[in-house]
């Protein structure tokens, strides 16, 4: 599993999301993929919502292998938090580079 794909993967969907203004989308996205407690629940969670995503008009590319398969629990377990980690590391950089700059929360 390469931890820096997937991390960079989580990071560039997040961002994409919050640059669109799509915040309550991505908290809907944190919230199911948080809610995926089998190895296929995350991975269809994560097809889905790219579907949504690019019906939305926007594109996050191509989902990881290292997303798709899993060779066993602990590999699904350790991608499950990377991934969660990272989005929700993504949006708290976000409110605080709103904050900063004197905006307001979305």
């Amino acid at each position: 599993m390469d931890v820096e794909r997937i991390r960079g993967w989580a990071w560039n969907v997040a961002n994409k999301l919050i640059e669109a203004g799509e915040i309550k989308t991505l908290d809907r996205f944190l919230t199911d993929l948080r809610s995926a407690n089998l190895p296929h629940e995350f991975a269809n969670t994560i097809i889905n919502n790219m579907t949504v995503f690019k019906k939305s008009g926007i594109d996050v590319g191509e989902i990881p292998f290292d997303l798709q398969y899993f060779s066993n629990i602990t590999e699904f377990k350790q991608a499950k938090a990377v991934v969660t980690a990272t989005i929700y590391n993504a949006k708290i950089q976000s409110e605080r580079r709103t904050q900063k700059e004197g905006g307001q929360e979305k």
